[in-house]
């Protein structure tokens, strides 16, 4: 069967990216009222490993060849197209507003652009010195999960910066709504480490997970979700 690189909701409408197969093409489609709609096929000849809504017509794509594009779901359209770096892609997140992106390679920097014309707002470097796995981006704030065993952390509206060693490689990392707080896998015990943003000082370990986490997801301020390399979903509660 095929693997599901990517899923995203809006409403009552799905995305869904898929692996096609040969060459490592995928296909791009919307699920919504029982009614399944591919929007891209393999025979695009695309490499997407990541998509999300941006509203209920258009969808930001980031490419393993570190290219961005977005696209119109009425017409399958590419609006744009834009290379934004020469290292691998990794991963991006979009802000609550929609308006802002932040998108991570191989190379250890983030980039904010503009998720309407792909123009770059800000480069953020320095705090990872190798490949960023995850990243995600909220109220200003930028955090990266690396391989560099780092947990590097921008605040671009304060325009500082800084990182937390941990003692694992960083694979799984989330903020809060607020973007005052970051869930991070930095141990190899597979606990989860709630840090406050601002003091850098781990608040809480949530322990329970049995296997490498690969994604966190804050609802809210506090409710958590993580997920891991076997069929364990879990939900975890900070009040």
């Amino acid at each position: 069967p095929p693997t599901i690189l990517s899923v995203d909701k809006i409403e009552d409408k799905y995305l869904i990216v898929s692996s096609g197969g040969f060459g490592g093409y995928v296909n791009l489609w919307t699920y919504e009222n029982g009614n399944l709609n591919k929007i891209i096929d393999t025979t695009d000849k695309q490499i997407i490993l990541k998509a999300r809504f941006v509203d209920s017509n258009h969808i930001l794509c980031g490419h393993l060849s570190s290219e961005v594009s977005l696209l119109q779901i009425s017409t399958s359209r590419e609006i744009y197209n834009k290379q934004l770096s020469s290292s691998r892609f990794s991963d991006f997140a979009i802000d609550k507003e929609k308006g802002l992106a932040a998108f991570t390679y191989e190379s250890g920097i983030i980039d904010i652009i503009r998720v309407d014309s792909a123009d770059e707002v800000k480069k953020l470097q320095g705090m990872n010195v190798d490949n960023v796995y995850k990243v995600d981006f909220k109220n200003g704030v930028a955090v990266g999960a690396g391989q560099d065993r780092r947990l590097s952390i921008y605040n671009t509206n304060l325009d500082n910066k800084k990182y937390i060693k941990g003692n694992f490689i960083l694979y799984a990392i989330g903020l809060n709504t607020s973007g005052s707080k970051v869930a991070v896998a930095m141990s190899e015990d597979n606990s989860i480490s709630l840090i406050n943003i601002q003091s850098g000082k781990i608040e809480k370990k949530l322990k329970g997970q049995h296997s490498k986490l690969h994604t966190i997801l804050f609802k809210g301020n506090n409710i958590i979700y993580s997920a891991s390399d076997d069929n364990v979903v879990m939900k975890w509660s900070l009040k």
